[in-house]
C-alpha cells in the first residue's frame, strides 16, 4: 500500500526529514547527496508517492546493516543512479567516486554523460578523453588477456577500447586481426560442410577439429559437430550392412537420423532402408501363404518392410492383398460345412480371433463390420481367482468345490445371452 502526499508542505518537509537523518549515519560520499536532497527540498512542487510503513528514514538506512563498505559503496551508486536528476555537475562527481572505487568504464559513462549535458564545459570534456584513455588501454588488456578463452569478449573489449578512445591503434589493429581470422573460420566451416555433404566425413573431422575456438564467433561449429558425430554413425550403418548385419545397421542407423537436413545422412538412409526393405520383401514372397500362421508370418514380414521403408509401393500393394486374405481365411472360421454359424461356445475364441487380428488389418470394412458384430452379441470374459491356504487334497476339494458353485451361479445369465462367455479361473 502506498499514501499519496499532494502538498507542498509534506514534501518538503519530509525531504527536509530525510536529508538531516541521513548526514550523522552515513558515509561521506552519502553526505553530497544528503544535503543537496535538503538544499533541494524547497523545489519539490508536484504530488508523488511516499511509502507507508516504516519511517522513510528507517527505509533508506536499513540496506546499511550489516554491509560491506564495498556494498554500500555499490548500494549507494545504484540509489543515487534512480534518485538524483540528469545534472552534469553529479554525474561529473559520481564519476570521480568511480575512478576511487577503481571501477574506469563506469567513472568514463559518467564523465561522457556530463560532458554531452554541458558540452561547453572544458574540463568535462577534458576528463572525459584523459579517462577514455585509460579505459580504452585497460579494455584492450582485458581483451589480450581472454582472446584464447572467449574471442567473442576479446571482440567486445576491443570494440569497447575504440569506443574509449578511437586514437587506440594497438587496439584497432588487433580487432581487425581477430575479425579476419573469424571470417577465416567461417570459410572453413563452408568447407567442412561441404566434405560432409559428399561423405569426406575424416576431412570435414580435421577441419571442424581446426575451428573449436571459434566456437562463440562462428555459430555455424556447433552445428556442424553434431553432424559429424551423426555422420560417423552413419559410416558405422553403411559398415554393418555391407557385412550383411542388417537389424545392428538400422539400429545404428537409427542414431545417425537424428542430425537433420544433412544430406550424406539422408543419402545414406535411403540407401540403406530401401535395400533392406527389398530384402524383406523378396523373402515374404516366399513364403506360402496356406494356413492362418503362415499369413501372419508373411503379413508380418511385409510390415517390418514398410518400416524400414515407407516408401516401398511393391510392399504397399502385398500387405493389401495379403491383408484380405487374412481376413477372408478369419471370417471361414465362423462357418461350417454348410455355411452356417458354428456353435456359441467358441463365440468367444472367434472374437478373440478377430481382436488379435485387428492390428494386422487395415481399411477392410467387412472385417471392422464382422468384428463390431461380434462385440455388441458376445457376453464379455470374466475371470476368477481363489485364494486358498489349505495345502493337499482338501485344499484342492476346497478350490474346486468354490469354481462348482460360481458357475452353477453364473450359468443363468450366460445362458440368456446369444453368445457363450469366457471364463479363466487361477487358485
Amino acid at each position: 500500500m502506498t499514501e499519496d502526499v499532494p502538498h507542498f508542505d509534506q514534501a518538503s518537509s519530509r525531504l527536509d526529514h530525510v536529508g538531516r537523518r541521513i548526514v550523522p549515519q552515513v558515509v561521506p560520499f552519502e553526505i553530497g547527496y544528503a544535503r543537496m536532497l535538503h538544499q533541494r527540498a524547497e523545489t519539490a512542487a508536484q504530488p508523488f508517492v511516499w511509502p507507508t510503513g516504516l519511517g522513510i528514514e528507517e527505509q533508506i538506512l536499513r540496506p546499511f546493516t550489516g554491509m560491506s563498505k564495498v556494498t554500500k559503496n555499490r548500494w549507494t551508486a545504484q540509489t543515487i543512479t534512480q534518485s538524483s536528476p540528469d545534472n552534469p555537475k553529479d554525474h561529473y562527481k559520481k564519476g570521480e567516486q568511480y575512478l576511487k572505487w577503481k571501477r574506469v568504464f563506469d567513472a568514463y559513462e559518467e564523465f561522457a554523460r556530463a560532458a554531452t549535458l554541458d558540452s561547453s564545459n572544458e574540463k568535462y570534456r577534458k576528463k572525459m578523453i584523459e579517462v577514455g584513455k585509460t579505459a580504452s588501454r585497460l579494455a584492450e588488456s582485458e581483451a589480450r588477456e581472454v582472446m584464447n578463452v572467449s574471442l567473442k569478449r576479446a571482440e567486445w573489449l576491443l570494440r569497447r577500447a575504440i569506443e574509449y578512445d578511437d586514437s587506440n591503434t594497438s587496439a584497432s589493429q588487433l580487432l581487425t586481426l581477430i575479425r579476419q581470422n573469424i571470417a577465416n573460420a567461417s570459410e572453413k566451416a563452408k568447407q567442412a560442410q561441404a566434405a560432409l555433404d559428399s561423405g569426406e566425413v575424416g576431412l570435414a573431422e580435421n577441419i571442424i577439429n581446426s575451428l573449436t575456438e571459434y566456437r562463440e564467433s562462428v555459430p555455424a561449429i556447433s552445428g556442424l559437430e553434431q553432424e559429424l558425430l551423426s555422420a560417423k554413425h552413419a559410416v558405422a550403418a553403411l559398415s554393418l550392412w555391407e557385412r550383411k548385419e542388417e537389424d545392428r545397421a538400422i539400429e545404428e542407423l537409427s542414431r545417425a537420423e537424428g542430425a537433420q537436413n544433412s544430406v550424406f545422412i539422408s543419402r545414406v538412409s535411403n540407401k540403406i532402408r530401401q535395400e533392406f526393405s527389398e530384402y524383406l520383401l523378396s523373402t515374404a514372397t516366399t513364403i506360402k501363404a496356406q494356413t492362418l500362421a503362415s499369413i501372419l508370418e508373411k503379413l508380418q514380414m511385409v510390415k517390418k518392410a514398410l518400416v524400414i521403408y515407407g516408401g516401398n509401393v511393391k510392399a504397399l500393394d502385398l500387405q493389401r492383398q495379403i491383408s484380405s486374405a487374412l481376413v477372408e481365411a478369419i471370417l471361414s472360421q465362423n462357418l461350417g460345412s454348410s455355411g452356417e454359424a458354428v456353435s456359441s461356445n467358441k463365440a468367444r475364441v472367434y472374437l478373440e480371433t478377430l481382436r488379435s487380428a485387428a492390428p494386422w488389418i487395415t481399411g477392410d470394412s467387412k472385417f471392422d463390420r464382422e468384428k463390431a458384430r461380434e462385440e455388441e452379441t458376445a457376453l464379455p470374459s470374466f475371470g476368477i481367482m481363489l485364494q486358498c491356504t489349505s495345502r493337499g487334497e482338501f485344499g484342492i476339494r476346497c478350490r474346486q468345490n468354490l469354481l462348482f458353485r460360481i458357475f452353477q451361479s453364473s450359468a443363468l445369465s450366460m445362458l440368456r445371452g446369444k453368445r457363450s462367455g469366457g471364463c479363466c479361473a487361477h487358485s
